[in-house]
């Protein structure tokens, strides 16, 4: 868990050492709403991640119906978490697009 944090604190240092301290409460705002979509796609990131991993293991063990169960139980729940994800993001988009806070657009590659 300790290496987890690591990682993460290491992805977002960049942002954290080089940004200055808002001076007021408007920029702090400014520095959340900008901040919220990317930690957004990062969980989603890290739950498509999961879900990968876990057919993986599935595909890889075959195992038998114990096995088939907590797999469909895995799979279930991975879907829904991505769609809650994904639909929070979208929310997220349309919220910040719609009032102005700025222009939080889907990543391409």
């Amino acid at each position: 868990m300790k290496k987890i944090y690591l990682y993460t604190i290491l992805l977002l240092s960049p942002t954290v050492l080089f940004a200055q301290a808002p001076s007021s409460y408007k920029e702090l705002t400014e520095l959340l709403i900008g901040f919220l979509p990317q930690l957004v796609l990062i969980i989603g990131m890290i739950i498509l991640l999961y879900f990968v991993w876990r057919t993986a293991t599935f595909i890889l063990t075959a195992g038998g119906a114990d096995t088939r169960e907590k797999a469909k139980r895995h799979f279930l729940w991975g879907i829904l978490a991505l769609f809650v994800t994904l639909t929070l993001y979208g929310i997220i988009s349309f919220v910040l697009n719609e009032f102005g806070f700025g222009d939080a657009q889907i990543p391409t590659l």
